[in-house]
């Protein structure tokens, strides 16, 4: 009778056991799904930080080509055309300058590419577990 007793407890630690094995893996993978929804997030933050910068780069680049010529000769009709040609110089650096820093802001934004929210979850996880 004794032999079956300790058979029966210890087919219910086994059983617990399992449980808790069960439970770790569930809480690992919600962990890792938590991870991965949050790298996905930032890589669309990173996303819209490139395309913001490469649009600087694009719009200074057709705002060159359109728009100079039209403004320099109208500025060339009151000043001489070296002047004409820094003033819209400056203005269409500065321009793209400002595009480039809303890029930019939004890259560091996103950055470092760590899952800030799942690592401290883990942490209070392995915390909580060596409680117990």
């Amino acid at each position: 009778m004794r032999d079956s007793h300790a058979d029966a407890k210890q087919n219910g630690l086994s059983h617990v056991g399992g449980n808790v094995a069960d439970h770790v893996r569930r809480l690992a993978r919600l962990e890792t799904e938590l991870a991965v929804a949050e790298l996905a997030s930032k890589a669309k933050r990173s996303i819209a930080g490139i395309v913001l910068v490469a649009a600087a780069g694009v719009t200074a680049l057709f705002a060159g080509a359109t728009a100079v010529a039209t403004i320099v000769a109208l500025i060339a009709l009151a000043l001489p055309l070296w002047a004409a040609l820094l003033i819209m110089s400056v203005a269409l650096l500065g321009f793209a300058g400002t595009l480039a820093l809303v890029g930019v802001r939004l890259l560091r934004a996103a950055t470092p590419p760590v899952p800030q929210a799942a690592v401290k979850e883990a942490r209070r996880t392995v915390d909580e577990l060596a409680r117990s």
